[in-house]
């Protein structure tokens, strides 16, 4: 027999997890979208998206732990985040590899590339993940936002079992 109380705390966690990566997916879309006009935008991407996951993540544990617990640990919440940070670094990573970002774009490509048929060969070469990229930088957004997404689900859900313990 399962224990009752397991299967209450992981949905929980999932529902404090998947909004907590909607969020990340939207800053992170407005990062990209805001790429050329951001000076340091790797050091944004790279230390300022780990911080503002490991914020959200503490909010999201101290709303968990008033829920489940009727009252909030700020200390165990951020304990919680940790994970979420090191899960934002992953899928930083994964995101940073070209061959990674492939898949995504290739969801996303046929919006950004033209269906106009070459006349002398009859077909049109596929286009690069640089050149879709180089047109449309929320392309990329769309790809990062993706695993980010992800990788904060997991972080939340590490982390919500040391941030909601009664």
């Amino acid at each position: 027999m399962s224990n009752p109380g397991t299967s209450s705390v992981s949905i929980s966690a999932l529902s404090v997890a998947v909004p907590a990566g909607c969020i990340i997916f939207i800053i992170t879309l407005f990062l990209f979208y805001a790429k050329d006009s951001i000076p340091f935008f790797n050091a944004v991407l790279w230390a300022g998206l780990p911080i503002i996951a490991f914020l959200v993540a503490s909010g999201m544990n101290i709303a968990s732990q008033y829920m489940y617990c009727k009252h909030t640990d700020s200390g165990k919440a951020f304990m919680g985040a940790i994970p979420s940070i090191i899960a934002v670094f992953i899928g930083l990573a994964i995101s940073s590899i070209s061959f990674c970002r492939i898949p995504v774009v290739s969801i996303i490509a046929p919006f950004y590339t033209s269906d106009t048929k070459n006349s002398s060969t009859g077909c049109k070469p596929s286009p690069t993940l640089e050149s879709i990229e180089a047109k449309a930088s929320m392309v990329s957004g769309l790809a990062y936002g993706f695993y980010l997404f992800f990788s904060m689900l997991f972080g939340i859900v590490i982390g919500n079992g040391t941030a909601v313990v009664c």
